[in-house]
């Protein structure tokens, strides 16, 4: 497995990933900055939220215009949707 860092926070990633899992970083265009949300594995980039997650080694990504065009996106494809401490935070 070849790893890389996260230019933003410098968590160590799967070489064939596009976002940091950590701070949704987008590794390739260098938009750097914390895009946390409320949710695990939700990050909010601009007016676009992503939901970033790894099946077998390979990080899928899934996107939209708003968190409830998300949520459905992630319960279609079976994974999970969790809140995680800041509750209701959607920068």
């Amino acid at each position: 497995m070849y790893l890389k860092s996260c230019p933003n926070c410098a968590k160590k990633l799967n070489d064939n990933y596009t976002f940091c899992w950590e701070c949704g970083c987008n590794l390739n265009s260098g938009d750097l900055g914390d895009f946390k949300t409320g949710l695990l594995n939700v990050f909010k980039n601009n007016q676009e939220f992503i939901y970033i997650y790894s099946v077998h080694g390979k990080q899928v990504i899934l996107k939209a215009s708003s968190i409830e065009e998300l949520r459905m996106l992630v319960e279609a494809n079976k994974f999970p949707w969790m809140e995680t401490e800041g509750i209701g935070e959607y920068p």
